[in-house]
């Protein structure tokens, strides 16, 4: 089994609980509402349930009853909660930017004002995770390799895009990238299957 090499590339982005849309009542007396998070392996999903944990604590005086969805993440959560999907959803700070100003994947769509930001949760640092025996020791020396950049609707994706940008290199000619959820990384690159790894995520951080 191989070890591996965290690098940490120095961009840090905080990420919020946002809401939108209306919640749902099904009795007079409790107020149901859903939160959006992430695959269950990650950060968020747990992240949520403690969030509603906190807020089902409080029904009897509230009125409120909260549930956590695991969800692809950011850019999935963003337009849940501005389709009424969800009521609130976790997001990266830097996607909730994007969304409000109508960049990135919001681009087409327009301008996200509708969008409310209820409070900030901790800090989000880009990381690239490297098999030791990969030959990488910084963001040039992809070149060549196989790597996981992110699912698609995944916060963490357009993070990856945009440091490699930032570094010179894309991600469609000079290596060879992946699309998979946060969680299949690890194992792929023990096993040899996959040199390195984007991961956007607070720390420490198993």
């Amino acid at each position: 089994m191989k070890k591996v090499l965290v690098i940490g590339i120095a961009i840090a982005f905080g990420f919020a609980v946002f809401m939108g849309g209306t919640p749902t009542t099904v009795q007079a007396e409790t107020t149901f509402v859903t939160i959006g998070t992430g695959g269950i392996t990650g950060v968020y999903y747990p992240t949520g349930g403690a969030i509603a944990k906190m807020v089902n604590n409080k029904r009897k005086e509230y009125g409120i009853r909260a549930t956590v969805e695991s969800t692809g993440g950011s850019v999935f959560n963003v337009n849940a909660v501005m389709a009424a999907d969800l009521e609130f959803g976790i997001v990266q700070s830097d996607r909730q930017y994007q969304a409000w100003h109508g960049e990135a994947e919001w681009k087409d769509k327009g301008k996200q004002e509708d969008l409310r930001a209820v409070f900030t949760i901790h800090p989000e640092a880009i990381t690239l995770v490297a098999a030791d025996d990969a030959g990488i020791n910084s963001i040039q020396d992809l070149k060549g390799k196989r790597v996981n950049i992110g699912n698609v609707g995944s916060g963490y994706r357009q993070n990856a895009i945009d440091a490699l940008e930032a570094n010179g290199l894309n991600f469609e000619k000079d290596f060879n990238a992946e699309s998979l959820k946060a969680a299949e990384a690890p194992g792929l690159i023990q096993d040899g299957r996959l040199d390195a790894a984007f991961y956007t995520v607070g720390h420490p951080s198993g």
